[in-house]
């Protein structure tokens, strides 16, 4: 099932659904969720706390922020982007699924979906090598459809 950034849904849902997550028992991390879920493109933490000072009215010191993605990735509601070193919100709260990102070079767009038959096939190869996954990240890096296509426009094609 694909998931396009950003998530969708009115502001009342997202807020009926954050107020019934556990992981969310302080204002910075519900904040800095409301944030990742609102962004139209993954976040790093310093773009996140420039963002989430004016969301809070306050300073928000980096090791601050770093402690609730910390918190909202170990629940499973945010994922770390490792190239760019960014984060999304989760398309699936509260569980860890295996996804594949899709991350555009050019406009830091991104796409996660999830493949069965590859996580499968990754699998069995761990198995026959008796290899024990603790983490799986699996990041592509390319150009999106659109950029593609503002290219084409750009060269006249």
């Amino acid at each position: 099932m694909s998931r396009d950034r950003p998530s969708s849904g009115s502001a009342e849902a997202k807020s009926e659904s954050m107020a019934e997550m556990p992981a969310l028992s302080s204002r910075t991390r519900e904040a800095a969720l409301e944030v990742l879920r609102d962004a139209r493109i993954p976040l790093g933490a310093y773009h996140l706390i420039d963002r989430m000072e004016g969301r809070l009215g306050r300073k928000v010191a980096p090791p601050t922020i770093y402690r609730a993605l910390e918190s909202l990735q170990a629940q499973g509601l945010v994922s770390r982007i490792e190239a760019p070193s960014a984060y999304v919100a989760s398309s699936h709260p509260g569980e860890v699924r295996r996804c594949v990102f899709f991350v555009c070079g050019e406009c830091s767009h991104s796409v996660e979906i999830e493949n069965p038959v590859l996580d499968n096939l990754l699998a069995q190869d761990a198995d026959q090598l008796g290899f024990r996954i603790a983490r799986r990240v699996l990041e592509l890096e390319g150009t999106c459809a659109s950029c593609q296509q503002q290219k084409s426009v750009d060269r006249g094609d």
